[in-house]
């Protein structure tokens, strides 16, 4: 498991966000290069990765030098801009080379060493955001603005000038262009991750949504079955439509099945035809269990430093033990999460995790 974030080339990809992440003990970076299909850049950026038909790899290398100057690595590209995508998702003249290049970027990215690219296969046309949402000042816990969906308004937007796209049009336009570039994919070493539909709502403006449920996972998987072809298992998507128990087997099935290429933390509160994003403590699922913790620690009445239980993550929000004897409960290779921590409970974990392939991670809770 590789704990990242992901930086936008137009807004969030800075040295002093890249400098916090290293400090919060982050390793892998991706980095979003275009803004979601139909909507305008954050801020203007003049990026050779933002031109052009397909990502170079001299360009690839440069973005590389950048994050590893910072200490970390870039794991991937996501946001294709959409400049690239447009006649392929539509199935429009001009798609068989816009597919070409795409096979370039996965070639490029594969001599780069960058091993995965994220992308989508939904259009926004009809947001006023850059993803589907109706609101961004729904109020929150302590005042804070959250950004929220509600179907009854969103299905009040007309069908844009793009006209109407049905399901089975999409499916055909993915299932031919991933037929296409999985073979250049496999070669090059680079997986690829599609994010769902978000919202997972049949339609909007005219434009169908199709990857929205398990099921066409499912599908997506049997008509292409190649292992270079993942999923983004975002979180706050499918608890739009799936309640936690029915959640956490989702992540069995596509996991044990090598499906999942890498994984959004988020929470929701509500469901698919109402529902706001929400800080990860108090939506609808149950973090912790959902990246796969199978003990939680009562405090008051348990000190999971002794014993000769070892684990492969233990998130220590509380802080009450001591570190070095938490670090000492990880498997070979584990990963300890201090939260809130003292300096002195990073320097004591650091130490004792000096040498043992165990690494210390820390921010705030």
């Amino acid at each position: 498991m590789k704990i990242g974030e992901t930086l936008r080339l137009d807004s969030t990809f800075t040295e002093a966000n890249l400098q916090y992440l290293k400090q919060l003990g982050v390793d892998d970076v991706i980095v979003a290069a275009g803004t979601a299909p139909g909507r305008p850049p954050i801020t203007p950026v003049t990026s050779a990765l933002k031109k052009g038909d397909y990502y170079r790899t001299e360009d690839l290398l440069a973005l590389k030098e950048k994050v590893s100057a910072g200490g970390m690595q870039l794991f991937g590209m996501s946001h294709t801009p959409y400049h690239r995508w447009d006649k392929m998702i539509r199935g429009l003249p001009g798609r068989d080379e816009q597919i070409e290049n795409w096979q370039q970027t996965l070639r490029n990215m594969g001599s780069a060493g960058i091993p995965l690219l994220q992308y989508n296969w939904a259009i926004e046309h009809g947001s006023q955001f850059s993803n589907w949402r109706t609101s961004s000042t729904t109020p929150g816990r302590g005042n804070a603005m959250l950004v929220s969906f509600d179907y009854e308004v969103a299905r009040q937007v007309p069908v844009t000038d793009l006209g109407v796209l049905e399901e089975e049009e999409l499916w055909a336009n993915l299932a031919y262009f991933l037929k296409a570039v999985m073979p250049v994919a496999e070669e090059a070493g680079v997986r690829m991750a599609v994010h769902p539909a978000d919202p997972q709502v049949p339609s909007l403006a005219g434009i169908a949504r199709i990857l929205r449920s398990v099921e066409a996972y499912d599908r997506l998987f049997e008509e292409v079955p190649s292992k270079s072809s993942t999923m983004v298992f975002c979180l706050g998507c499918f608890a739009q439509c799936l309640e936690p128990e029915g959640l956490h087997a989702a992540i069995e099935h596509f996991g044990r099945a090598g499906r999942i290429g890498q994984v959004h933390f988020r929470n929701v509160q509500g469901t698919i035809d109402k529902f706001s994003e929400v800080y990860p403590d108090e939506g609808k699922l149950d973090m912790l269990r959902s990246i796969g913790a199978d003990h939680v620690i009562d405090y008051a009445a348990e000190d999971y430093t002794r014993g000769d239980r070892s684990y492969d993550v233990i998130l220590d929000v509380i802080g009450r033990n001591p570190a070095a004897r938490g670090v000492k409960r990880l498997e070979p290779d584990g990963r300890f999460l201090l939260a809130n921590p003292k300096l002195s409970k990073i320097i004591s974990a650091k130490w004792a995790a000096r040498g043992t392939g165990k690494k210390v991670l820390f921010g705030t809770a």
